[in-house]
């Protein structure tokens, strides 16, 4: 077998793992949107905006 033909087999390898793991990685980062969405929307129902608060993430989490 050629060396050139397997170092170009296992670049394409290399390449579909990475793209496995990207995807993968896409799919848990769209899930904590999800979840963070989700957060903010409970919590704005239960603390409605005003002018002068901020948002205080540590609240949000204590709520999860």
């Amino acid at each position: 077998m050629d060396v050139t033909m397997v170092s170009c087999t296992e670049k394409i390898d290399v390449l579909d793992l990475l793209i496995n793991i990207l995807q993968d990685h896409e799919a848990k980062l769209d899930e904590l949107v999800s979840r963070l969405e989700w957060v903010l929307c409970k919590y704005q129902h239960f603390h409605p905006p005003t002018l002068n608060t901020h948002f205080d993430r540590s609240e949000a989490v204590e709520k999860v």
